[in-house]
């Protein structure tokens, strides 16, 4: 079952394929070159010691994580709500009816 219009998405789809095998042996490679090699300088990690100027205040908003929580499934709602919308409104007609021993639908 040849399909010439897929040719150039099946293309795309293989550019894409070939392009992140590259990239995640590239990624393995560096994660465990770094994760086996000898440590040539040893490490050393120095936070600078600060003062404030003025005391701040706490915001209580700012203290809990459900303002954050509630915030973050409003605009995940508000995003998704419009595709999902026009998902089941116009779903279309359905898939053609098909025979189990034949791939080709029965309408053809």
């Amino acid at each position: 079952m040849y399909h010439p219009e897929w040719v150039p998405t099946t293309t795309l789809a293989l550019c894409g394929g070939v392009i992140m095998t590259i990239a995640a042996i590239l990624y393995f490679i560096v994660f465990f070159g770094t994760l086996f090699r000898k440590s040539t300088v040893p490490s050393k990690l120095e936070f600078p010691i600060t003062e404030s100027y003025h005391n701040e205040k706490r915001i209580a908003f700012f203290d809990s994580f459900k303002p954050w929580l509630i915030m973050m499934v409003v605009i995940i709602a508000l995003a998704y709500a419009p595709a999902f919308i026009q998902a089941v409104s116009n779903s279309g007609p359905g898939a053609p009816p098909y025979t189990p021993n034949n791939p080709v639908s029965v309408g053809k």
